[in-house]
C-alpha cells in the first residue's frame, strides 16, 4: 500500500496510535498512511483472498487501480 510500512499489515495499525507515541515513532513503524485507510484496504484484500480460494466465491479485487481503494499500488 502506498505510504505504508511493514507494521501496517499487522494489528499494530490499530493499536499503536492509541498509545500516545510520538508521530515520528508511528510514521517509522506504520508509514504515512492513515490507519483507517490501511485497515480498510487490508481487510478488503484478505476477505477477497479467502472468499476466492477457500469459499470458491468471486472474491476478486480490481486488478488495476480503483477509487474504492486508492492506497493499493500495483507492481509488476
Amino acid at each position: 500500500m502506498r505510504g505504508s510500512e511493514q507494521a501496517s499489515f499487522t494489528d499494530a495499525e490499530a493499536l499503536l496510535p492509541q498509545l500516545g507515541l510520538p508521530a515520528s515513532v508511528l510514521t517509522g513503524a506504520l508509514g504515512a498512511i492513515a490507519p483507517a485507510t490501511a485497515i480498510r484496504t487490508t481487510e478488503a484484500c484478505v476477505a477477497a483472498y479467502f472468499d476466492h480460494w477457500l469459499r470458491g466465491r468471486d472474491g476478486r479485487l480490481p486488478e488495476r487501480p480503483s477509487p474504492i481503494y486508492p492506497a493499493r499500488e500495483f507492481v509488476s
